[in-house]
């Protein structure tokens, strides 16, 4: 992702999305976005991928699998709509005037 995101040159940015299944609605101002499909809570998360690379750790060189830890994530990630805003935007370097910590979120298990 990294070698697109250098094809398409420095006002794209590439990022992983993660889309987390809330068992009901969160409440009030828990999450800064939150979609609804067919009866079911989805909250949306979005790190940049460069971002990603820098602070994986290898969890499994039998597997070639890395991980981030619960702390940086909730440091560098941010709202998913955040990734369309302009390079000045949330995962264009800056806070992007959030100022809150992102709330603890658990992967969606497939």
């Amino acid at each position: 992702m990294l070698h697109w995101q250098g094809l398409f040159g420095p006002e794209f940015r590439a990022v992983f999305v993660f889309l987390y299944w809330c068992d009901e609605l969160p409440a009030d101002g828990l999450f800064e976005e939150i979609i609804e499909c067919r009866g079911r809570w989805y909250a949306l998360r979005a790190v940049a991928v460069d971002e990603y690379a820098r602070a994986m750790r290898v969890r499994s060189p039998r597997w070639g699998t890395v991980h981030v830890d619960a702390a940086t994530f909730q440091r560098i990630s941010h709202p998913f709509r955040g990734t369309l805003s302009s390079a000045s935007g949330p995962l264009g370097g800056t806070s992007g005037g959030v100022g809150q910590p992102a709330p603890v979120l658990e992967p969606l298990g497939l």
